[in-house]
C-alpha cells in the first residue's frame, strides 16, 4: 500500500520499516533460552500458568504481558471455549482500535481460521465485545448477524440453522 501511495504521490520512501521490530515483535527475544526465560518471566509475575503464557507469548509477543495481568485481574472464562478468554478478548476491543464485532473474530485473532468459531462462542464473544464497546443490544444483535453473513458468504463457515442441518 505504501508503495503505490508514495509512487501515485511521486514522492520516495524516507525510511523503511521492514527491519524493524514493530509492535508485539518490539522487546520481544526472537528465540531460544531468552525468549523461554521472558515466557518464564511473564508466568511468574503473572501468576497464569506457563502454557497459558506461552500461548499468550505466540499471539501477541511482548504485547502478551498486557493481557496475562488483564487475565490474572479478571478470573473470567468463556464457557466450554478456552482458547480466547473474556479478559483478552476485552483488552483487543480497548487496544485494537476495534469497531465491529467482525474486527475481532476475522482480523485480531485467529478465530476465523482457527474453525472453533460456534453460535454459542459468538455470543459469548459478541457480549465481551459490546460490554466493553458500550454496545445496546440492537447493536449487540446486529454486529452478530452482520457476522453470520460474513462468515457465511466470504467464508463458508455455515452457524445457526444451517450448520445444524449440516450436522444432522
Amino acid at each position: 500500500v505504501t508503495d503505490r501511495l508514495l509512487a501515485d504521490t511521486g514522492r520516495s520512501r524516507k525510511r523503511s520499516t521492514a527491519d524493524l521490530p514493530i509492535g508485539g515483535a518490539r522487546d520481544f527475544p526472537a528465540a531460544g533460552p531468552a525468549r523461554d526465560a521472558w515466557v518464564a518471566a511473564l508466568a511468574r509475575n503473572s501468576g497464569l500458568p506457563l502454557p497459558r503464557c506461552q500461548v499468550l507469548a505466540s499471539r501477541y509477543g511482548s504485547r502478551a504481558r498486557q493481557i496475562a495481568l488483564a487475565e490474572s485481574a479478571d478470573p473470567a472464562r468463556f464457557a466450554a471455549f478456552d482458547a480466547y478468554t473474556p479478559p483478552e478478548i476485552a483488552h483487543i476491543c480497548s487496544a485494537e482500535r476495534v469497531t465491529r464485532l467482525e474486527d475481532v473474530v476475522l482480523r485480531r485473532t485467529l478465530m476465523g481460521f482457527e474453525r472453533e468459531i460456534t453460535e454459542d462462542r459468538l455470543g459469548q464473544i459478541a457480549a465481551v465485545v459490546g460490554d466493553t464497546l458500550g454496545w445496546d443490544s440492537v447493536r449487540r444483535d446486529a454486529e452478530l448477524k452482520d457476522l453470520r453473513t460474513a462468515l457465511m458468504r466470504r467464508h463458508h463457515v455455515p452457524l445457526g440453522a444451517a450448520a445444524r442441518r449440516k450436522a444432522g
